[in-house]
């Protein structure tokens, strides 16, 4: 099976990561890597949801689009 990674955007709204890394958690499909990219540091959901799988980057920039690229 072929790896994955999933990149996944943030601006720090808490309620709406929650949703989707839980909705990532329960995937059938397992080989997959997750790169989270915040422009505020979420210590909560980093202690709640840190795995081998996941990744936490934080770097505060001037947009989300800028953290897109």
């Amino acid at each position: 099976m072929k790896n994955i990674h999933i990149v996944t955007i943030t601006d720090g709204n808490i309620n709406s990561l929650n949703l989707t890394l839980k909705s990532i958690d329960k995937q059938k499909y397992k080989n997959y890597k997750n790169l989270i990219i915040s422009k505020v540091k979420l210590k909560a959901l980093n202690k709640r949801f840190k795995n081998i799988k996941r990744i936490f980057y934080y770097k505060k920039n001037n947009s989300i689009y800028e953290a897109m690229n």
